[in-house]
């Protein structure tokens, strides 16, 4: 499937997963978001399910919180 990535980071554009279930870690690799010129703050993740589209607020200074979030996967 393909994720979508726009913002702070040097490759934005559409990324097609091999994962079925990738991480918002792995997502943001792909996209090349640099911890050191983009900001790690206010990063919004949108998922759309079958009913409806989800928002998640994420903060990237707060490893364990992203680790145990819903949106991590």
């Amino acid at each position: 499937f393909i994720v979508t990535v726009f913002g702070e980071v040097q490759k934005p554009g559409n990324i097609e997963m091999v994962s079925q279930n990738p991480n918002i870690m792995e997502v943001l690799t792909l996209a090349k978001f640099s911890t050191i010129t983009s900001k790690r703050e206010g990063i919004i993740l949108l998922r759309q399910n079958k009913d409806s589209l989800q928002k998640f607020y994420l903060d990237l200074r707060d490893a364990q919180s992203i680790f145990t979030s819903e949106a991590y996967y």
